[in-house]
Parts: structure tokens; sequence; C-alpha cells
């Protein structure tokens, strides 16, 4: 389905794309309930070239547009529970890292120098907050989602194509601490 289908709102609601382009990458956002099959699908958006699901509340579309053919790289927007698109996130190659218990997601962004920075996005107060610069990727997320586990891969051998990282644990309202150094990461 190439992320044009999805489930949402704990598998009460189908979101999907229409008339997707497929040179363009983009088409138009429906949701339709799967409680009450009479109702109509509603239009959310156009120009959507990815779906994502919902948050944890249940109460906004997580979806992506604005995708460049060139760089791969798309935005990551929001209806939230006032019924307003908000980006969220601009100009990634990364899905959202969604939380399970808390309206908020991690989007990676595309820094101006050309690495990815990591936010915490709270997705009904639209505020978003920088973890860390040069993130290659989150690892893990720790079952209260207050702490986070992220690496930054610094050097990749062209010749056994390993990748040497650096790996930090991030714990809401702190700065992130480096746990190991000199790992290879996969």
């Amino acid at each position: 389905d190439h992320g044009t289908f999805t489930f949402g709102g704990k598998d009460k609601w189908a979101m999907f794309i229409e008339n997707f382009n497929r040179i363009e990458m983009s088409g138009d956002l429906f949701v339709k309930s799967l409680e009450d099959a009479d109702k109509d699908k509603v239009k959310i958006d156009s120009g959507v070239c990815k779906v994502f699901g919902s948050n944890p509340g249940h109460a906004a579309y997580i979806y992506a547009k604005g995708w460049d053919t060139a760089t791969e790289a798309f935005d990551i927007y929001a209806v939230n529970k006032k019924g307003r698109a908000i980006r969220l996130g601009e100009k990634t190659k990364r899905e959202p890292f969604m939380k399970e218990t808390k309206d908020s997601l991690l989007v990676f962004g595309m820094a101006d120098e050309g690495g990815d920075n990591l936010y915490e996005v709270d997705i009904n107060k639209n505020k978003k907050e920088k973890i860390a610069s040069d993130v290659s990727d989150v690892i893990m997320l720790s079952e209260d989602e207050k702490t986070l586990v992220f690496n930054k891969v610094y050097e990749k051998n062209s010749t056994t194509f390993a990748r040497n990282a650096e790996y930090y644990a991030y714990t809401y309202g702190k700065e992130p601490q480096r746990i190991a150094n000199n790992v290879i990461a996969e």
C-alpha cells in the first residue's frame, strides 16, 4: 500500500489516500468510520503522500504531505482536536516515532547543515522541543516513555561498511547523556 492506508483510533476508523498520483506522490486523505459504516468518508486534506495513524488520544490524524521528488523528503502534519492542520515536522525522510501513552511524538527534521535533528512534538499544543542534533536512529523508548536511547553515527567505513556510533540516553527535561562510544551500529 506504500503508506497510503492504515487504521486509527484503536481500529475504529480507516485512514487512506485516494486519487494518488505516483508522479507527484500526492492524493486526497480521507477517514472512514468502521463502527458506523453508513456514514460517508470524510476528506481531511489534499496533497498527502503518506499516512501514519493516530495519536494515543485518537483525536488527531498523523500524515505527510509536501513530497519533494528530488530529495524524497516530506513534512509531517496532524489534524488536531480543533480540526486544524498543523505542521509537526519539516523536510524529513523518516516516519514519526509515535508514543503509546502521551499525545506527543518524536519527529526527525533535517537541519540546514544536512544532519537530522530529533524533536518531541506535543500534538495538542503544537509545541516542539529539540532533543538533539545529528541523530541517526531512535533505538528504544522506556516503558514509561520518559527516557529514550538514540545513536549518532560518526564514521562509516567504506571498505567494511561498518558504522561507528555514540549512544545517548535522554530523559525528558534533562540534557542527553552519552552512554556508549565507538560502538559498531547496524
